[in-house]
C-alpha cells in the first residue's frame, strides 16, 4: 500500500508540539516519503515510517497514563491522527480518534469528545474491528460519566462489558467491571457495586498492569467509605496509595482515572 503523505504534513509531527527532531530523522522520513511515491518501499522501509508515527502518540501515551497531563497530550496525539489519516491507516485512526475523545472528556470538552470517539466507531466497524468498537464504548462510558450524564453512560458500559466477558480476557474485564462499579456507586445502586466489586477482587492478580489495577483499588476504597465499611475502606486506601507510591519510585506520576481530587 502506498504512503501518500502530503509535503505539507511534515509541518505537523516535527514542529507542532515542541520537540526538536534531528536533521537526520526529517532527512530519512523525507527519503522514505518521496521514494514510496515513485516505486513501492520494502517492508523494512515501511515498518520503519509506521515506526515514526508510534513514535509520536507515544508522546502522548506518556503524558496521560504517566503524568495525568491531558492538555499537553492533545498535541502529539493530534499530529499522530494526521499521521495516520494521511498513510490512510484506518485502525490507526480510530484507536487515537477514540483516544483523543477520552482526553477531551477530561478537558471538559464533552461534545468535542463524543463527537471523536462517534467517528472511532465509525471507522472500526468500517474494518470490521470489533474489539475497537468495544474499546470506544469504554470511553463514550467515562465521558458521559465526566458529564454527568450516567445513565447514557451505563449503556455504554454495559455494551462493552458484555463483549469483553464473551471474550474472557481478565484484563479487559477488570477495567470494564471498574467503571461499572463506579456508575453503580455513583447512582447509588450500592449492592449491584458491590456484587461486581467482589467479582473484580477474585480475577485481579498481581501480575496485572498497573493502570486497572490503581483504577480498582481507587473505585473499591470509595465504594466502601461511602457504605461505611471501614475495614475494607481503609485495606483498599492503603493499597491504592501504597501503589502510587511504587509506581513514583519507578518514575510513573499517576493516579487513577477516577481520583478527581485536584481535577
Amino acid at each position: 500500500m502506498k504512503f501518500l503523505i502530503p509535503i505539507l504534513f511534515f509541518t505537523i509531527p516535527f514542529y507542532s508540539f515542541g520537540q526538536s527532531v534531528t536533521d537526520s530523522v526529517n532527512a530519512r522520513i523525507q527519503y522514505l516519503i518521496d521514494k514510496n511515491s515513485k516505486v513501492k518501499i520494502t517492508k523494512s522501509e515501511t515498518d520503519e515510517l509506521r515506526n515514526y508515527g508510534y513514535s509520536i502518540q507515544n508522546k502522548g501515551f506518556i503524558l496521560v497514563e504517566n503524568k495525568s497531563d491531558y492538555h499537553n497530550a492533545l498535541i502529539p496525539i493530534d499530529s499522530a491522527i494526521a499521521f495516520w489519516t494521511s498513510i490512510k491507516d484506518v485502525g490507526n485512526e480510530a484507536n487515537l480518534r477514540k483516544y483523543k475523545g477520552m482526553i477531551l472528556g477530561n478537558l471538559h470538552r464533552f461534545k468535542e469528545g463524543k463527537l471523536e470517539i462517534r467517528r472511532a466507531i465509525e471507522l472500526f466497524k468500517k474494518i470490521n474491528f470489533d474489539p475497537g468498537v468495544a474499546v470506544s464504548q469504554y470511553d463514550m462510558s467515562q465521558v458521559f460519566d465526566l458529564e454527568n450524564n450516567l445513565d447514557s453512560a451505563l449503556i455504554y458500559q454495559k455494551q462493552a462489558t458484555a463483549f469483553w466477558f464473551n471474550r474472557k480476557d481478565t484484563n479487559r474485564i477488570i477495567a470494564n467491571n471498574t467503571q461499572m462499579i463506579h456508575l453503580y456507586r455513583r447512582l447509588k445502586k450500592y449492592a449491584k457495586a458491590i456484587e461486581i466489586q467482589k467479582i473484580n477482587e477474585t480475577l485481579l492478580k498481581a501480575e496485572e498492569h498497573w493502570n486497572p489495577t490503581i483504577n480498582f483499588y481507587y473505585v473499591s476504597y470509595i465504594l466502601f467509605e461511602e457504605t461505611e465499611n471501614k475495614d475494607k475502606a481503609d485495606s483498599f486506601k492503603n493499597l491504592y496509595h501504597n501503589k502510587l507510591e511504587a509506581l513514583r519510585n519507578e518514575g510513573i506520576n499517576s493516579k487513577s482515572f477516577y481520583d478527581r481530587s485536584s481535577k
